[in-house]
């Protein structure tokens, strides 16, 4: 068996944004936590689940590619089943959020 640990750089093209997540009636993480983000009329979501297969697994954040826009709208949905919206997150950052 070879280890092998991959971090991709990433591409320069256009702006992005992270979200990291903190649960508190949820699991610690967030995992399983469904996050929406919403940049003028684009929207994107994607699910928090950082297992990548057997003995594999990424990074617990989600990420978007925002285009141009230099920030958006971000909606979770925890797996509690609360629901949070935020307003505005800039672009190029991960931002951490907890459950409130």
């Amino acid at each position: 068996f070879r280890r092998v640990l991959f971090r991709s750089a990433g591409c320069s093209a256009g702006n992005w944004l992270g979200v990291r997540l903190r649960g508190r009636p949820s699991n610690r993480q967030g995992i399983g936590a469904r996050v929406i983000a919403t940049a003028g009329s684009a929207r994107q979501w994607n699910r928090l689940m950082p297992s990548g297969g057997y003995g594999g697994s990424s990074e617990p954040a989600v990420y978007f590619g925002l285009g141009k826009a230099q920030g958006a709208d971000v909606e979770i949905e925890w797996p509690s089943g609360r629901r949070q919206r935020l307003g505005g997150l800039a672009a190029g950052a991960v931002h951490t959020v907890e459950e409130e």
